[in-house]
């Protein structure tokens, strides 16, 4: 199981990291957790941590495609943007794969490095919303 670490203590920008294998529950857990976290009503943005992780099924890939096109109608007033931090080539390519077919409504781009990421995201929070 790949449960990802959810962090909150930075809000509004919140750190998930996952590590392992992931499962179709994994996948549920988070997008409930980001659902929860977009009925704040707040803007937030997330540092998404998939180093550790290992590489989904396309079976898992289609699943969070399909939770993505659901949440974005959900959180796109909430959602700044999405920094994921990875360690390969092939992880890049599986999120690039993932957004083309269902294109997140906030801005997301992906990073090697965690501090430069968190960066990314600080600057997304203060600038101008509109």
């Amino acid at each position: 199981m790949a449960v990802p670490n959810l962090d909150e203590s930075s809000w509004p920008l919140v750190r998930v990291s996952w590590t392992g294998e992931v499962s179709a529950d994994d996948i549920d857990a988070h997008f409930a957790a980001m659902k929860t976290l977009a009925q704040r009503g707040q803007r937030f943005g997330l540092v998404m941590s998939v180093v550790d992780l290992e590489y989904p099924t396309a079976a898992l890939r289609k699943r969070v495609a399909e939770h993505l096109k659901v949440m974005g109608a959900q959180a796109k007033d909430v959602v700044v943007c999405n920094a994921h931090v990875v360690s390969s080539a092939a992880m890049r390519g599986i999120l690039t794969a993932i957004y083309w077919v269902s294109p997140p409504p906030f801005l997301t781009k992906v990073f090697t490095d965690p501090a430069e990421a968190e960066r990314w995201v600080q600057a997304q929070l203060r600038a101008p919303v509109g």
